[in-house]
């Protein structure tokens, strides 16, 4: 390999600064950059809105190697209005061709795409990597957010299947099943009629009332009565337990499976309230409340 191909390490910081130490570039080439990149944004946004154009209009600077690109996927698209001659009669491929023309003058070109890398690297990369860095911070917030409320969803679960076993439903249909325990009502009410008619409890209730006769002297007359009812008469209706008279009662249980609608209520007819007719409080005649008497 000649020595003439050998690569260059150069900072990039110090680019510019090499190419026009070195004659590459001329020294005053931002001034003939300025006018070009005002007629550059111009003529970004006479660019077709389709694809691949709409892409390059998103850049906030092109270089010239973009404006080159972007020249001749407009000479594909205006082909047509080539003249014999090689020219072409559209305006923005005339307009591109200008700048591409003038960006290549003096090389000007290398020291813009320079200048361009410089910033790229010190401010928008910069800039990525901070946004990258809170980014992450974001999604490990998040990952242990995400963690926390995923635990306390389960223990939260894990309480609602307590509650419902405990309740004896499983807690599919929370409602209905709930309604349904109503049905073992009966079942108790029937053991625990049993137990409260047992020999033992007479026995126990009966000792109490000696005790408490022993110690007051006198029989209170309303002594633990529901307990003295049931046990004498078993699971009475309260109007024979208030009265004592005997009525027939449906000792049998049913849960109705309606559901409740909200578009029921309750029906309190036409009312007049009289609104015709006003309320005579006596206005016109005074109260004497004696004023006139010493």
């Amino acid at each position: 390999m000649a020595a003439t191909d050998l690569p260059i390490d150069i900072y990039f910081n110090k680019l510019v600064g090499w190419l026009i130490d070195r004659k590459w570039v001329p020294a005053d080439y931002h001034k003939r950059v300025a006018p070009l990149k005002r007629k550059l944004a111009t003529a970004v946004d006479k660019l077709p809105n389709e694809e691949p154009f709409a892409a390059y209009k998103q850049y906030s600077s092109l270089s010239y190697f973009e404006c080159v690109r972007i020249l001749d996927k407009l000479k594909e698209l205006d082909v047509g209005t080539k003249n014999m001659l090689g020219y072409y009669g559209s305006e923005r491929v005339n307009t591109w061709q200008d700048i591409v023309k003038k960006l290549s003058n003096n090389r000007v070109f290398l020291a813009d795409a320079g200048a361009i890398m410089q910033h790229e690297v010190n401010y928008e990369v910069t800039a990525v990597q901070k946004r990258m860095d809170s980014s992450r911070g974001k999604i490990k917030d998040s990952n242990r957010k995400e963690a926390d409320l995923n635990a306390t969803a389960a223990m939260y679960t894990q309480r609602f299947k307590d509650t419902c076993r405990q309740l004896g439903i499983e807690g599919d249909n929370i409602e209905a099943e709930i309604q349904a325990t109503g049905s073992q009502l009966p079942v108790v009410w029937k053991e625990l009629t049993q137990l409260l008619q047992d020999a033992s409890m007479t026995t126990t209730l009966d000792y109490h009332r000696d005790m408490c006769f022993f110690l007051h002297e006198a029989e209170p007359s309303d002594l633990l009565r529901h307990l003295r009812h049931i046990n004498t008469k078993g699971n009475t209706s309260v109007h024979e337990f208030a009265t004592g008279e005997a009525i027939a009662v449906d000792d049998g249980f049913t849960v109705a499976g309606v559901e409740p609608t909200a578009s029921e209520g309750i029906d309190f007819g036409d009312i007049d309230f009289g609104d015709s007719a006003g309320i005579d409080f006596g206005d016109s005649a005074g109260i004497d409340f004696g004023d006139s008497a010493g």
